[in-house]
């Protein structure tokens, strides 16, 4: 009786530790499913609503867009976008326009009827009124996109359609390169009525593991699943399961105290990452992809109503409020993506003199309109210096000081950026000559939400206390220090310290 006793609760506890693994695993892939379907939606979104806002723009237009001024503004976008292919504007349903031009002559004076495998979606989108979203197909020019189809209505009237091809394999990447950070293999599927498709990524069959999936959400009627999963070593089990034979007697009262406290637990943690995670994609998904259809129809009207002054008013309100609210999203979201270890850098080799530059050139004409200078002074051995950051969040960590020292100083003064090697560091110093830091808040200036109290009303105190405590946030991700010296009424100096990278 005793020797069976131990033998069921240790076995007991054995499969209570597979099971815990195992739920420990599915929340793992959980939430980094959440994440990696929020980034691909992000990223087909972007195509999307310029396809919308070039709609809008037309149909402003009458129907008579001026493709001139049309592809200066697709060039400019184009630049700033990693997945567009291109984009066809076809009124009546023959290709007039293609941007860019090069590599895609030969679609320009395509009809749509011509193509018996689009014909049926562009004929269900003139029908519907409704864009459509198809892919990933097997591109004329080569590689596999997504197309999407927007018609496009003038006073009720069918006008055209406007196609966006975006490059799925482009978009993949993003999504593996993520993929990589983490142990979970993936698989994204197609599902159709005619059955399921496997479009991108591999799992393994045959092998004992856990699995999560999630569909992703698209315009139209494509449905897409992405399916996370990770290898179980059952090796281990057996490791535990004769360690916990010879103890499962003695600690059994114990071990079965311990497992109602630590599932308790266990589902306090899991319900808090649920909402963590979640919380990411709602914001993301709720917030910044209406705020960025919001910024291209502004733009659209801002362009349309240039010539009147009241309106110019108007529009530049708008866009700041517009910035604002964007920063203030991208602030919170970067908090909590810190706070939950999902902030993703991508570290790479970087000059620090040239990284500096481009940060003071950003921020000098809104120095201009505080009338301050902004100076860079790099001192001689510190002239080729190489750091290893994430290029773009270091700019973000530069934009959050250097628009803190325009803020707090008065015009006339001057800002200086200077670049010191120190020993195996560089450091990266912005001083200003403002108002200081009041001693009794210098304490707290790393905390988030914090605001000091100031005295000088002429002052815009906006904000929300996150700035700094995010700078030192990914200053520490990337391996770094920061430290602010500061005396009230005779300026601030930060010093951001970050080690050196061979070349």
């Amino acid at each position: 009786m005793g020797v069976a006793l131990l033998v069921a609760v240790g076995e007991l506890l054995i499969w209570q530790f597979d099971a815990n693994h195992r739920a420990e695993t599915e929340k793992e892939l959980l939430s980094q499913l959440v994440d990696a379907r929020a980034l691909m939606e992000a990223e087909i979104s972007e195509g999307l609503y310029i396809t919308i806002g070039l709609a809008s723009f037309i149909q402003s237009q009458n129907g008579q867009p001026d493709y001139g001024e049309i592809e200066s503004w697709m060039a400019a976008l184009f630049g700033q976008t990693r997945h567009l292919r291109n984009i066809g504007i076809a009124p009546d349903n023959r290709i007039t326009a293609v941007f860019p031009k090069k590599g895609n002559q030969d679609v320009v004076g395509v009809a749509y009827r011509d193509l018996p495998d689009q014909w049926d979606s562009v004929e269900t989108a003139m029908r519907t009124g409704e864009a459509k979203l198809v892919g990933p197909v097997d591109l004329v020019q080569g590689g596999r996109g997504l197309i999407y189809r927007r018609p496009v209505f003038v006073d009720d009237e069918y006008w055209g359609m406007i196609s966006t091809v975006m490059k799925f394999d482009s978009v993949i990447a993003v999504i593996e390169r993520f993929m990589e950070t983490h142990s979970g293999v993936y698989e994204l599927v197609r599902l159709t009525s005619e059955g399921n498709e496997t479009i991108a990524g591999q799992l393994e069959v045959g092998k004992p593991a856990v699995n999560q999936s999630l569909e992703v959400t698209l315009p139209g009627d494509l449905r897409w699943r992405m399916i996370m999963r990770e290898r179980i070593d059952a090796s281990s089990l057996w490791v535990a399961r004769s360690a916990l034979w010879g103890l499962s007697l003695i600690f059994g009262v114990v071990g079965w105290h311990w497992w109602r406290s630590s599932q308790m637990a266990r589902e306090l943690q899991a319900r808090s990452v649920a909402e963590r995670t979640e919380f990411i994609h709602t914001v993301s998904h709720e917030l910044r992809t209406p705020l960025t259809s919001i910024r291209g129809a502004v733009g659209l009207l801002e362009k349309q109503y240039a010539e009147d002054p009241k309106a110019a008013s108007l529009f530049d309100l708008a866009n700041r409020n517009l910035i604002r609210i964007q920063s203030l999203v991208d602030d919170v979201l970067d908090i909590v993506r810190l706070d939950a270890a999902r902030m993703d850098l991508n570290l790479e080799l970087e000059q620090l003199p040239e990284l500096v530059q481009q940060a003071v050139e950003n921020n000098e004409h809104l120095a201009g309109q505080h009338e301050l200078v902004l100076r860079c002074e790099i001192e001689r051995d510190a002239a080729d210096v190489n750091v290893r950051v994430d290029r773009q969040r270091f700019l973000q960590i530069m934009d959050n000081l250097l628009s803190n020292a325009i803020k707090f100083s008065d015009p006339g003064q001057v800002i200086r950026v200077g670049i010191q090697r120190r020993w195996d560091w560089a450091q990266v110093l912005v001083i200003d000559e403002g108002t200081g830091i009041p001693a009794s808040f210098r304490d707290q200036i790393f905390d988030r939400f914090a605001r000091a109290d100031s005295s000088d009303k002429r002052r815009n105190q906006s904000g929300t206390g996150l700035g700094l405590s995010l700078v030192r946030e990914l200053v520490f991700a990337m391996e770094g220090d920061i430290a602010v010296e500061s005396e009230q009424g005779q300026g601030t100096t930060v010093t951001v310290r970050l080690p050196l990278a061979g070349t």
